[in-house]
């Protein structure tokens, strides 16, 4: 059963986004080892375009400077949010992708996170650490 966590808003992305090529479609909750934060460089708009866009990237979490996080993949989806094969890293985005579990703050570089992003990326944590 595909894991959205109750407190998130459930926003899917695309559905091609995920895996890689049938050889890894999913993962065993078991092998999260934690979460990776990266910052969405810009409005949340602009970070839901890319989304679903034709960019090869994408991420379970998106965290809004102010409102409940967005979940766009179940927890044992594989997405590419440290790269693709292919990519100058292909000795770190397989282990990145598949070990960690991708996060996107809403905001610019230099920007403090808000104390709603501070709140709901400690319960994404909670919850990753408790499955």
């Amino acid at each position: 059963m595909p894991t959205w966590l109750d407190f998130c808003t459930k926003r899917p992305g695309p559905s091609w986004k995920q895996g890689y090529g049938g050889i890894i479609t999913s993962r065993p909750l078991a092998i999260i080892e934690g979460e990776v934060k990266h910052i969405t460089l810009g409005p949340m708009s602009a970070a839901l375009g890319v989304l679903d866009g034709p960019k090869q990237v994408s991420w379970p979490f998106t965290i809004p400077k102010v409102g409940r996080p967005l979940q766009h993949y179940p927890l044992e989806s594989v997405c590419w949010h440290a790269g693709l094969m292919g990519d100058a890293d292909l000795d770190t985005e397989l282990v990145g992708n598949i070990g960690l579990v991708g996060e996107e703050h809403e905001g610019v570089d230099g920007d403090t996170p808000t104390d709603s992003q501070f709140h709901w990326t400690t319960e994404i944590s909670k919850e990753v650490r408790r499955l």
